[in-house]
């Protein structure tokens, strides 16, 4: 019923239209006898809509002359009510009639276009809107809007190298879409990576910092190719570059780094780095990190030493200073006691929060699932303690 409602204002400009016609040609008898067909056959069509009959309705309006914009646009605003209600076909439909009209001129035959390749998206016809999509690229209307459905295509079909194709276009007017194109980038690198073509990943990864120097994405696959080649300062160098680029990610690739400088040796070395990061990001996330890694024997006695200082530093964590407290005289106390208290508080808790939507995850992604954003998903370094005292008997 809404919708012959919405209808019926549409069609007041067409009666409209007839009365100003007859009234401006009232000699001629067949511009008035053409109005009365017109407005005959919409009052016909209402009937049908009235009467549910809604596919003879369509018909009946299709048959309808286009030689003026107020019936053109009325077509267009069926469509849209079509679409809005999820009637994707008798929208397609209805497009479809408006592109064959040989008197429709090129503007609206173009925006016609642009509309049926919107429902064959809505319909999941990606193929036959990606071919739209690409002849409107050039139209001046639509030619950026048909770049931007391309993009939505291409990363729902997970066709990287097409959607890098039109981004790296994009960006020269949009310059905030560096940061897509680089994940484009970095998604053509990680398939190279896991074929083990390990020069087109290099290349791909310096490709997406080039896009966006501050490409989290790009320095892990960086990091990920020296590690795994065992050029392991190498590896160290390309991790540490995300402390600049996004200290939130650090906590991910911790373990790694840790595992780096041991198999250098440089064991001194690693405890400087963990002390001056848990002084210089003092999260529960990248305490959790640490206890996380694997230390030799030897170096046991030195995390302790910094976890207790972090803990002390940051009663907020009122269960882990509670424990710390009460058995401070126990020199007994080992460090995987520790490693488990805060485990098992950390991962009560542990997510993943897009800053840009809200989206909660216990999943990381490098684009939110919710909002599509590229590089918002963060850690939720939120954590609420004295909700988490039950794990702790306290």
């Amino acid at each position: 019923m809404q919708l012959t409602v919405d209808i019926l204002f549409l069609l007041l400009p067409v009666a409209a239209l007839s009365g100003w016609l007859i009234g401006r040609n009232g000699h001629a008898k067949s511009v008035e006898r053409a109005c009365q067909q017109t407005t005959k056959s919409y009052v016909e069509g209402l009937n049908y809509l009235l009467s549910d009959e809604e596919d003879k309705a369509v018909d009946l309006f299709l048959q309808l002359s286009q030689d003026s914009n107020a019936s053109t646009e009325i077509h267009f605003a069926l469509a849209n009510l079509y679409k809005r209600r999820g009637e994707v076909e008798r929208a397609i439909r209805i497009h479809q009639h408006l592109i064959a009209q040989p008197t429709l001129d090129r503007a609206l035959h173009n925006r016609a276009l642009y509309e049926l390749a919107l429902d064959y998206l809505k319909a999941g016809l990606f193929d036959r809107a990606e071919t739209l999509f690409i002849e409107l690229r050039n139209d001046r209307q639509h030619g950026a809007l048909s770049s931007h459905q391309l993009l939505i295509i291409y990363r729902q079909e997970k066709e990287w190298e097409k959607a890098a194709t039109i981004c790296e276009q994009l960006v020269k007017k949009d310059p905030d879409l560096k940061i897509e194109l680089a994940h484009y980038y970095c998604e053509m690198a990680e398939q190279a990576l896991n074929q083990s073509e390990n020069r087109q990943a290099r290349r791909l990864s310096k490709q997406a910092l080039a896009a966006d120097p501050k490409c989290t994405r790009a320095s892990v696959i960086e990091g990920e190719l020296y590690y795994r080649q065992d050029q392991l300062k190498q590896a160290i160098k390309a991790y540490r570059a995300i402390e600049e680029q996004d200290s939130e990610f650090l906590p991910q690739v911790l373990p790694i780094i840790v595992n780096a400088y041991i198999g250098l040796g440089k064991q001194s070395e690693l405890i400087e780095y963990i002390d001056k990061l848990l002084h210089q990001y003092p999260t529960i996330s990248l305490a959790s990190a640490i206890y996380k890694s694997e230390f030799p024997p030897e170096l046991e006695d030195s995390v302790r030493t910094i976890l207790t200082q972090y803990l002390h530093n940051h009663p907020s964590i009122l269960s882990i200073k509670y424990l710390i407290e009460e058995r401070q005289g126990d020199s007994g106390e080992s460090l995987a006691k520790i490693k488990e208290v805060i485990e098992k508080l950390w991962q009560s808790d542990e997510s993943y929060v897009c800053t840009k939507c809200g989206f909660l995850s216990k999943t990381f992604y490098w684009n939110c699932p919710s909002c599509k954003s590229w590089s918002t998903m963060k850690i939720d370094n939120h954590l609420t303690p004295s909700t988490n005292n039950h794990l702790l008997g306290i």
